[in-house]
């Protein structure tokens, strides 16, 4: 019993379709009828029939353009500092800074300090 699903790939493309785990995932998922949020370092093209296949939503982790090697290396760390800024974004936006909740993060080594 899942509210949600979370899955990933390296690289998220019209061949995932094929056999890459996050369509396997999906597509038990979808006969649950529970959503799917697929992770990727990399976003390619022809997605659209994933959304189909039970994939709810497609995200990109990489804030920037990396190498393929910088990526492996640090895909840990691009899911976490991705989830960070979208969990302190999220709380911006519910609790506003001016109301005094919640102080501007500050990034340090990865790590957000409030």
């Amino acid at each position: 019993d899942a509210d949600y699903v979370f899955t990933g790939e390296g690289s998220i493309d019209f061949q995932t379709k094929y056999g890459k785990t996050p369509i396997g995932v999906a597509k038990i998922a979808k006969k649950y009828e529970v959503p799917v949020i697929a992770f990727a370092g990399k976003v390619g093209k022809g997605i659209e029939e994933l959304y189909e296949m039970g994939i709810t939503s497609v995200i990109g982790i990489l804030p920037e353009i990396v190498t393929i090697e910088e990526a492996l290396k640090s895909g840990k760390m691009f899911l976490d500092y991705y989830l960070k800024c979208r969990v302190i974004n999220t709380l911006h936006f519910l609790i506003p800074p001016q109301q005094g909740y919640l102080q501007e993060p500050i990034l340090v080594n990865q790590d957000f300090l409030f």
